[in-house]
């Protein structure tokens, strides 16, 4: 619920629509307030608007530029006039007027609602239902606008265009993997450290769907004499990690605009690493399984070998931030993260794991349950001031 001095009020729920869905509600005018700042009329409108803006830190401070603002989706209804008989439907309740409106959602393609900020950029698409009203006194009355509005936002998502899927954990597994040389410190002998990432072979991952992901390290010591094969206290570097939270995994979005772009972590996912609101699952659920340490005699040189030592940790992602999708001038992508940390300069473990696309997960022939599904937004998705006056019909 949000209002303007209790003049206008929007009554409607913020849950997310898909195309088609309805978006209903109540605006609520109080008489008094509207007598005495003489309004006239009040319009509805849905409304769904891509903006973009440049920030520039300068001397005196952030300086923005807008560079992009475009109408994706703009409906609009006469909802109620001083000078007119009552319209259907509207009533007195509780010393308030409450006048119902109801719009549906086109079925053409658009694109989800989106939110990020960056120090350079910010970039958003939102979908909101704005109620504006026009004062005949508001010279008189001290306020300095001839309108006023208030807005509600709402989140929207597009139907997945790919059929159902299967369950994603009898699919084929794609497998991304890295291997780097290792050492304690700046003499002696290089260790290896092996990283594996399996992943469903998808064309999509559908959001607020379970998608498995197996992270599968191996980690072998220096060359070391043979005798040291008896005894597994001789390896000491590099060891797996034991817990998943000594396992980074993040979710980063790429926002591509023009000739620029920026990149935001998202947080960890999977319950692996330091926890985040967003994070999938405590690390409690994830399957682990650590190997022995085992030796291994060296083919060539009897005298010498190795020890190593596995670990493999399974879990699964549930991805609920804004979807991939492309317009004109915006388009967003995501990539997985892994960070393995290691003692010593220049060990850590980085695997860049690309994601093809993130699509909905919700389909035509599957009504979509209300309430049960919400995406990840940027807090400045419903602070909707910079928007109030996209443009100033009424």
């Amino acid at each position: 619920m949000t209002g303007h001095q209790d003049t206008l009020v929007i009554e409607m729920d913020s849950s997310l629509r898909t195309p088609g869905t309805g978006v209903k509600g109540v605006v609520r005018i109080h008489p008094d307030q509207a007598s005495r700042h003489e309004l006239s009329v009040v319009h509805v409108e849905l409304l769904a608007v891509a903006t973009g803006v440049e920030m520039k830190q300068m001397e005196n401070g952030t300086h923005t530029t807008p560079v992009m603002r475009e109408i994706l989706l703009d409906y609009k209804e006469a909802l109620w006039d001083s000078k007119a008989p009552p319209m259907y439907g509207h009533i007195v309740q509780a010393g308030f007027i409450r006048c119902p409106f109801a719009f549906h959602f086109p079925t053409h393609p658009l694109p989800p609602s989106y939110q990020s900020i960056a120090v350079s950029m910010s970039a958003a698409v939102r979908y909101f239902v704005r109620v504006t009203g026009r004062l005949k006194g508001w010279k008189l009355s001290g306020i300095t606008h001839p309108h006023i509005r208030v807005v509600q936002a709402f989140p929207f998502v597009p139907f997945d265009d790919l059929p159902p899927r299967a369950p994603l954990e009898y699919m084929p597994v794609a497998r991304h993997a890295t291997e780097i040389p290792v050492r304690k410190g700046i003499m002696g002998g290089y260790g290896n450290v092996e990283a594996e990432v399996f992943l469903p072979a998808v064309e999509c991952f559908p959001l607020f769907t379970d998608i498995p992901i197996t992270v599968h390290v191996k980690c072998f010591s220096k060359e070391m004499p043979h005798f040291h094969g008896s005894n597994s206290s001789h390896f000491t570097f590099p060891l797996p990690p034991s817990t998943p939270n000594a396992v980074e995994l993040d979710l980063i979005r790429t926002c591509h605009y023009d000739i620029s772009e920026h990149s935001s972590n998202l947080g960890s996912v999977g319950g692996f690493g330091k926890m985040h609101p967003a994070t999938n699952g405590p690390a409690s659920h994830i399957k682990t399984d650590i190997g022995p340490p085992t030796w291994l005699q060296h083919h060539g040189l009897k005298h010498e070998g190795r020890w190593w030592q596995e670990v493999t940790f399974r879990s699964n992602i549930v991805f609920r931030c804004s979807p991939t999708f492309g317009i004109p001038k915006l388009r967003i992508t995501y990539h997985l993260e892994l960070k393995i940390p290691f003692h010593g300069m220049g060990n850590d473990v980085h695997l860049t794991i690309p994601l093809d696309g993130i699509s909905s997960g919700i389909y035509r022939k599957a009504p979509l349950e209300p309430s049960t599904k919400t995406l990840d937004l940027h807090q400045a998705y419903w602070v909707l001031g910079d928007i109030k006056d996209i443009r100033d019909a009424v």
